[in-house]
């Protein structure tokens, strides 16, 4: 079950479109001095006799968004998140966790970081400053910050419980292969 967990989790990171959109290596732009009839056969698209026409300019693809703070939670982040989007999958297992803490999982947000071309050391750094700033960021809206222990949540993944006067929401901290996961959902609280 435990394996299943971490494979599902990294699995819904990589579909998600808004996170995997920054995860693709850029493609070179063609140098001035190369010309279409210069480009390697592979690359060269068939044509047909057509009269001249305009093409208009085509337009590079946006960057991914991210996201300045967290819409359920109130709260501004630091280092600037993808919103991953759910295919539901968040949510199947997000229910079980928070069950396994006596709470009841509502609306859900998930956001990623990602470490790409960083060394071990370099992403450990760089998750723990976004962890720190995240957290403490919850801490100066007027959260209190407690790490439970879930009997679904897998060892190395992180759940806390975030209540303030009439909120009460779920963490869930999530290191994946060169990236973070922070999945949180609004609890109806205790059972």
């Amino acid at each position: 079950m435990r394996v299943w967990i971490a494979s599902v989790l990294l699995t819904a990171l990589a579909a998600s479109p808004a996170f995997a959109q920054g995860t693709k290596p850029a493609q070179p732009a063609p140098t001035p001095q190369q010309k279409p009839a210069q480009q390697a056969p592979a690359e060269q698209k068939p044509t047909e006799q057509k009269p001249a026409e305009q093409k208009p300019a085509e337009q590079k693809p946006a960057a991914p968004a991210t996201m300045e703070g967290s819409p359920l939670a109130g709260v501004r982040f630091t280092e600037r998140p993808f919103p991953l989007k759910d295919d539901g999958t968040y949510a199947e297992y997000m229910g079980p966790v928070a069950a396994g803490i006596g709470r009841t999982c509502g609306r859900l947000e998930s956001y990623g970081w990602e470490f790409a071309g960083l060394d071990a050391a370099g992403a450990q750094a760089r998750a723990d400053r976004i962890f720190q700033s995240t957290m403490g960021a919850f801490k100066a809206v007027g959260y209190t910050i407690t790490e439970v222990t879930s009997k679904v949540a897998e060892p190395g993944l992180a759940v806390y419980t975030a209540d303030a006067d009439k909120k009460q929401l779920m963490l869930f901290w999530a290191p994946v292969q060169d990236a973070i996961m922070l999945l949180l959902c609004e609890n109806g609280g205790k059972k």
